[in-house]
């Protein structure tokens, strides 16, 4: 496996239909997270989501091994110093989101992408005290991310737009719907306006 260029920092189910996602377009991808324990499930993880997919005739059973080969994992932070794309998952706290942030801007790039998955926290609120807050954007997938191709992308008011492009085309290019928002539309929004509604004709679609 070549250098990994994506890190998914959170290995709940939705941050591994992120990085299987990646994986399956050809992307070598780091999926980080401070435990053994639950590193060590990501494999079987992602080999079911593949079998899902290949059972619904979406996915080429024999290039399992090949996107498998594609996941690495990591319990050191430092491992994604060379990544110019981070998505994390982690849980709706603006203060641990804040101080992750600050981590990896002492670890990666100037030039690299942090993006959250957040669909509660706006991204203004998240970049508020980063060294280069231009950086900051959130994609959000919907869940669970290997079955709606569906990703809002919110950038703040800062947020470079070489940085949005870059990703929107990045997503873009992996059989996504990217819906570039000017903020997050809540789950409660009318269904006729709804993101949600969007991720629920997809998935009937794909699901037919």
């Amino acid at each position: 496996m070549s250098s990994p260029s994506i890190a998914i920092l959170g290995s709940d189910p939705r941050g591994i239909g992120i990085a299987t996602h990646f994986a399956r377009h050809g992307h070598e991808v780091l999926l980080f997270y401070p435990s053994a324990e639950q590193l060590a499930g990501v494999p079987a993880a992602a080999r079911a989501i593949l079998t899902e997919l290949a059972d619904a005739g979406r996915f080429e059973r024999e290039r399992t091994a090949a996107t498998l080969a594609r996941l690495a994992t990591s319990m050191r932070l430092k491992d994604v110093a060379g990544v110019w794309l981070l998505i994390e998952t982690l849980p709706e706290r603006l203060e641990l989101k804040r101080a992750l942030y600050a981590e990896l801007e002492r670890i990666v790039d100037a030039e690299a992408v942090i993006a959250s998955n957040t669909r509660d926290l706006s991204p203004d609120r998240l970049a508020e005290n980063m060294r280069h807050p231009g950086r900051l954007l959130i994609v959000h997938f919907q869940s669970p991310p290997h079955l709606i191709p569906l990703v809002e992308v919110v950038p703040g008011r800062l947020t470079r737009a070489e940085h949005l492009e870059r990703v929107r085309a990045l997503l873009a290019g992996m059989a996504l719907e990217v819906m570039v928002l000017d903020k997050a539309i809540p789950e409660a929004a009318a269904p006729g306006a709804s993101a949600s509604a969007c991720a629920q004709a997809l998935l009937e679609e794909t699901v037919d």
